[in-house]
């Protein structure tokens, strides 16, 4: 309330004129930026906060959408939207570990907005909802990799640019390259959309 008062207060009174002859007065300009202030502060005060738990069955849609949306994006292919296929990263999912997987979501509203697979020292899967991007949310997933591990490795696809320049960012080098198989990489249609980069980070 106060920060806002403050902030209102240091507006002067001054007319100004415009092209049509008009005068408008800077003390109902500045009662609109403080609106758009005011509104903005409403915003960031009603942000739920991200809060990071255990896996459980009940996020797998949620997670599965997140993964395939977020990938299809950072890739710049069209997801395979295909029952087939989708039935079949369902049953990848069902059949991995979950004491691996970290969610991120919100505290209240409980909407899921990224994961992490880490198994032992290595990121197998990292994607934040295609709406939470650039808030630092990956930076936290990794930062809590490292304080459990003194070394990581992971791969990315050499198409995912937006991975390459993040994990060199984050201190990761490059180690190899390579190609993935076809096997669970359904979208692919031809072999170098599958080359990918091997990175990794040492303490």
């Amino acid at each position: 309330f106060f920060r806002r008062r403050f902030l209102y207060s240091h507006f002067h009174h001054v007319d100004t004129p415009l092209g049509d002859g008009r005068d408008i007065r800077a003390s109902d300009a500045s009662i609109l930026i403080f609106k758009t202030i005011n509104n903005y502060i409403d915003q960031c005060l009603m942000k739920d906060e991200i809060v990071f738990v255990r896996y459980s069955e009940e996020f797998e849609i949620d997670l599965l959408t997140i993964w395939r949306k977020s990938l299809s994006q950072a890739i710049g292919v069209k997801e395979d939207t295909r029952p087939e296929s989708v039935r079949e990263h369902l049953e990848f999912l069902r059949s991995l570990n979950p004491g691996f997987i970290t969610l991120a979501r919100e505290e209240t509203s409980r909407k899921l907005v990224g994961f992490m697979r880490l198994e032992g020292q290595v990121v197998r899967d990292l994607f934040i909802h295609v709406d939470y991007q650039r808030q630092a949310l990956g930076s936290q997933f990794i930062q809590q990799a490292k304080e459990k591990n003194e070394f990581l490795s992971l791969s990315t696809f050499e198409l995912n640019k937006g991975a390459q320049k993040f994990y060199e960012a984050m201190g990761f080098v490059i180690r190899s390259r390579g190609y993935a198989s076809f096997d669970g990489n359904s979208w692919a249609t031809n072999k170098e959309q599958l080359a990918d980069i091997t990175y990794e980070w040492r303490r």
